[in-house]
């Protein structure tokens, strides 16, 4: 999981979302994140939320427990809880089917 500041992804290309997935990384939590590194995140089944506060709630090595589809985010070593706006349901389909292109597959739009 990442935690960051504001802007998060800002300059970044397609390729960037889908590094960090193909790294482990679960989800980002940011200030805010650049609308467009947030779309290819979702399209690369990232789960990203954008949190005021939130990197001030966590320290390296802390544990979080994150609700995407209510936008919850806990410490759970502080038990510090905070709510984002939740991603709207739509891409927590896209999210739950692995990404864009398999949901695509998996529509009948495109070819597997």
């Amino acid at each position: 999981m990442i935690v960051a500041g504001k802007n998060f992804g800002c300059g970044s290309s397609r390729p960037a979302a889908k590094s960090l997935k193909s790294l482990g990384v679960s989800c980002l939590l940011a200030e805010s994140i650049n609308g467009l590194f947030l779309r290819n995140a979702i399209n690369f089944a990232l789960p990203a939320l954008s949190l005021e506060g939130v990197s001030r709630m966590f320290e390296e090595g802390d544990v979080a427990e994150v609700d995407v589809e209510g936008g919850r985010v806990k410490n759970l070593r502080t038990g510090e809880t905070k709510i984002a706006t939740p991603l709207p349901r739509a891409l927590i389909r896209i999210i739950e089917s692995g990404g864009l292109l398999p949901l695509l597959i998996k529509e009948g739009y495109l070819k597997g």
